[in-house]
């Protein structure tokens, strides 16, 4: 299936809307479509961020999660919608969910779990540098206490950052070039 990933803190309401645009002839307004949303087919639309996302993205969001549809446009029937969003509170400076985006979605929470992410690493072609250093220093995979005092922190996909660098580092590259870069991922 096809995955639609749309970062809602990014958003503006227009970009799920349509821009208006008048009717004169019939004394209306009708919305021109967005390209943002799908037309057809199967997949997953995948909601990021929903608790960083402005109250007037959110509006849109909730007729979506509601009704299947945003004005004139309805999600085909084939697309399931999924939403996530940071945890509430600590530094990732979300908005707390009120109750009714609460009651409109089904709420799981995903903890890290470091075998899981390490056979996620050696299927997906992280670096072996990288699988082989969190191996080794299996505390610096998750850095919560960096989280918590507002420092970068190191985190799975930093890591997978990292691992992006030394992919495309060549013969050419000293490792001491690159070391600002891993650090301050």
């Amino acid at each position: 299936m096809e995955c639609m990933p749309i970062h809602l803190s990014q958003l503006v309401p227009e970009d799920l809307t349509g821009i208006p645009v008048p009717d004169m002839e019939n004394d209306l307004v009708k919305f021109l479509k967005m390209e943002l949303l799908p037309r057809s087919g199967k997949g997953v639309l995948f909601l990021d961020e929903i608790t960083q996302a402005d109250h007037t993205v959110i509006r849109p969001i909730f007729q979506l999660l509601t009704d299947r549809k945003i004005g004139s446009y309805t999600l085909p029937p084939d697309w399931r919608i999924i939403a996530a969003t940071n945890p509430d509170g600590t530094n990732y400076q979300t908005t707390k969910p009120t109750p009714a985006l609460r009651r409109r979605l089904i709420w799981v929470e995903v903890k890290f779990e470091l075998i899981n992410w390490l056979q996620w690493a050696k299927a997906a072609g992280i670096h072996p540098s990288v699988i082989e250093y969190i191996e080794r220093n299996k505390d610096d995979a998750l850095n919560e206490e960096a989280l918590s005092n507002d420092k970068v922190f190191a985190n799975p996909a930093s890591w997978e950052t990292v691992s992006d660098i030394l992919n495309v580092m060549s013969a050419q590259d000293s490792i001491d070039e690159m070391l600002p870069l891993i650090s301050g991922t």
